[in-house]
């Protein structure tokens, strides 16, 4: 009997269960998904299975698209931060403006340089001229000096020697070492090659030229001599009173040995 009583009651709550997913299934279904199903219980089972994998593609999508926006987030978000540092940036017309001022400031620059070097160029051709004026003063001076200095050596041959003497004290050379050209003098330097002292024509020439005026010189004393004499015989010739002229000649020559003497002496 116990068998019997629990048979009807499991048919029964089959039986409910059945029912349930006839009617009440599809009704919910319907207030759900918009599901309808008109045929039998194996229609509703494919229909149902199609929307299901429907709404898994549906999904699918979606979540596809809320990676993409998630992703579209993260770059907006690292594209901010990459604003946001640009911002502390110059601008561009800022670094226009920066530019310009730069090249101006170069071409200003150019400018001083060029004008620098023009200085710098005259001052060369001023340099270059006071040289060469300082060399031409500094030869002549050595040529004067070097004159000098040989005129020293050469003396004159119609001073005596009392004169050459005092002029050595007054130069302040002493006559026993006289100044050599060539050689360094405390008032006249260091002569420089002069072409008078190199130039042995020339050398010789002066040399013999006051040769020439000595000889001279004393060709004339002779010839004054020798008239004397003539003169002498001649007052004798000539009458009584030639024995006086004589003694007059003798006189006066002897008076004129004595002055030479005595100028000699001095």
């Amino acid at each position: 009997m116990a068998a019997k009583s629990e048979g009807p009651a499991f048919e029964t709550l089959f039986t409910t269960v059945i029912d349930y997913v006839r009617t009440v299934w599809p009704a919910i279904a319907r207030g759900n998904t918009g599901f309808v199903c008109a045929g039998g219980t194996g229609d509703c089972q494919a229909k149902l299975e199609s929307e299901i994998l429907g709404a898994s593609a549906e999904i699918k999508r979606l979540n596809e698209d809320l990676e993409e926006s998630r992703n579209n987030k993260r770059h907006k978000i690292a594209y901010d931060e990459i604003a946001t540092e640009a911002n502390k940036l110059p601008t561009r017309e800022r670094l226009s403006t920066d530019i310009s001022a730069i090249a101006s400031e170069i071409e200003q620059l150019e400018q001083e340089e060029e004008a620098h070097d023009a200085v710098l160029e005259s001052l060369r051709a001023q340099y270059s001229t006071a040289l060469d004026e300082m060399r031409r003063l500094e030869s002549m001076s050595k040529n004067a000096l070097s004159m000098q200095d040989l005129g020293i050596y050469m003396g004159d041959s119609g001073d005596t020697e009392g004169d050459r003497v005092g002029g050595h004290l007054s130069m302040g050379i002493s006559p026993t070492t006289p100044h050599q050209p060539g050689e360094s003098h405390d008032d006249f330097g260091t002569p420089i090659d002069d072409p008078m002292l190199n130039d042995d024509d020339g050398d010789h020439g002066i040399l013999e030229s006051r040769l020439d005026k000595s000889n001279g010189d004393e060709e004339d004393d002779i010839e004054d001599g020798e008239d004397s004499g003539h003169d002498s015989d001649r007052q004798a010739m000539d009458g009584p009173h030639s024995a006086r002229n004589i003694n007059d000649i003798d006189s006066e020559e002897e008076g004129e040995y004595e002055d030479e003497e005595g100028e000699l002496t001095v």
